[in-house]
């Protein structure tokens, strides 16, 4: 009968033990099982048992204590600010997981958490508190890794492919590089009609384990049928697949077929995860380059195009700014060559542009000559060349009333007033000689001297030549 049908599985402790196992992602796991694979390695050199878990909470702590003091690497030397937080988180999670134990925040291990605080000063002091970003590609290694990708060879064919869809949509070094399928991709046009590639599934990825994936980066075509064209690109890619396998980053052929590049096998995660180290070393590029530089690349792009950071937020997939800004906050090298210069500029006696006062001439100060001597670059002429004759009292006078109203209490425009016509012959408009008053009357009440009121937009210039009284 319908009703005697079962319709739920049956699963074992162990089955269920395993899903909560893999709730967290392989990196993080990895990490906590580094941690306390160290912490019982330190146990057992100092003579005591490694199965912390069966400690007391008082023995626990004082363990905990002397070993962030004493923590060091397989070489022996101090482990950096950032390598012995990421031990004590480990440590935190898997007595969290096993003991419902929280060493980070458990009023019990108050003591070890001041030794925690007071090492990790300590290490930074001495130099161990930086933290290495991964660094964006440099404009240049950027576009000259794109202007040798040749698109008739499957290897290269394939890592254009690859560095286009890091960075349109964000993706993180290795993460889930190996289980990406052909169909994770769909192509679609806009309200206007434009073509792009999206991702459709909704992925489980360091900053979405539970909640859903909002990183929602799209791949346009380029209107003007350029070969470079991403989306070009990745339909001249697919077509070239194995269609017997699924995959989307298949190992390419020794013998390639007119239609079939690639072979019916995926490429092996640890060769996806090393992609940019072999790019960077095939194509010369100025450093060795990780995956997850074509992620910093991307934010990089567009933060100093000005997009703001919620929008470059919904392609990265980033819930929280203050992991986002870790990116932003990279300068490149351009920018700093600039500021460098700038600074370099301002350091000098004699700056490389000035304006001599007493030539009247501006000069150039070139470092590349050996005498170092001013190089004119513009002569101008002195006063005494145009013939000018300096202005008596009265003119300045009769100039400076003739450019005001009746009252001269500011500047007010001229062609307002209801006895002066209206400008229709390009001329500044000039006041009649009854409506002239004398400079010794004008009043300064609004602190400043009167000034023109131009109203037209011819071109006046006004040269006032100031001579001291004897």
């Amino acid at each position: 009968m319908a009703a005697d049908k079962k319709i739920f599985a049956d699963l074992t402790d162990n089955d269920i033990g395993k899903c909560i196992e893999e709730k967290d992602a392989a990196n993080t796991k990895r990490s906590t099982d580094n941690s306390v694979r160290l912490f019982r390695k330190y146990l057992l050199e100092k003579g005591k048992g490694a199965d912390f878990e069966s400690m007391e909470i008082s023995e626990l702590e004082a363990n905990l204590s002397r070993f962030y003091a004493e923590a060091r690497s397989e070489q022996g030397t101090l482990y950096k600010k950032s390598s012995l937080q990421t031990i004590r988180h480990g440590l935190s999670r898997h007595l969290t997981n096993t003991k419902g134990i929280d060493i980070i925040r458990g009023l019990e291990f108050k003591n070890s958490n001041k030794v925690f605080l007071a090492v990790s000063k300590d290490l930074k002091r001495q130099g161990f508190g930086g933290m290495e970003h991964y660094p964006p590609l440099e404009e240049a290694d950027l576009r000259k890794m794109y202007a040798q990708f040749d698109l008739t060879d499957p290897k290269q064919l394939q890592w254009r492919v690859f560095c286009d869809v890091m960075i349109y949509f964000g993706r993180r070094g290795r993460e889930n590089l190996r289980d990406l399928k052909i169909t994770d991709f769909a192509c679609k046009r806009d309200g206007e009609g434009k073509m792009f590639i999206y991702l459709v599934k909704d992925e489980v990825t360091k900053n979405h384990q539970n909640d859903p994936n909002t990183a929602s980066g799209r791949m346009y075509e380029l209107q003007d049928g350029d070969d470079l064209c991403p989306v070009r690109t990745f339909v001249r890619y697919k077509r070239k697949l194995n269609p017997k396998c699924v995959f989307l980053f298949q190992r390419p052929s020794s013998n390639p077929k007119a239609d079939v590049w690639y072979d019916n096998c995926p490429v092996g995660a640890n060769k996806l995860g090393a992609i940019m180290s072999t790019i960077s070393a095939e194509f010369g590029l100025s450093k060795s380059y990780t995956n997850h530089s074509l992620r910093a690349t991307l934010v990089h792009i567009l933060d100093a195009a000005n997009f703001a950071g919620r929008h470059i937020m919904s392609v990265t997939g980033h819930k929280s700014e203050t992991s986002f800004k870790t990116y932003t906050g990279y300068t490149d090298a351009g920018t700093k060559e600039r500021m460098s210069k700038v600074l370099s500029e301002s350091t000098r006696p004699t700056p490389r542009y000035s304006e001599s006062t007493s030539t009247s001439s501006c000069t150039f100060t070139g470092s590349a000559t050996a005498s170092n001597t001013d190089v004119p670059l513009i002569d101008f002429p002195s006063d005494s060349d145009f013939g000018l004759e300096p202005l008596s009292d009265s003119q300045i006078n009769q100039l400076l009333c003739d450019m005001c109203d009746d009252s001269c209490t500011g500047p007010q425009p001229i062609a307002a007033k209801e006895n002066v016509k209206p400008n229709t012959t390009n001329q500044m408009p000039v006041q009649s000689q009854s409506q002239v008053q004398t400079f010794q009357n004008v009043s300064y009440n609004l602190g400043y001297p009167p000034m023109p009121s131009i109203t037209n937009h011819g071109t006046i210039n006004i040269n006032f030549y100031q001579v001291s009284k004897k």
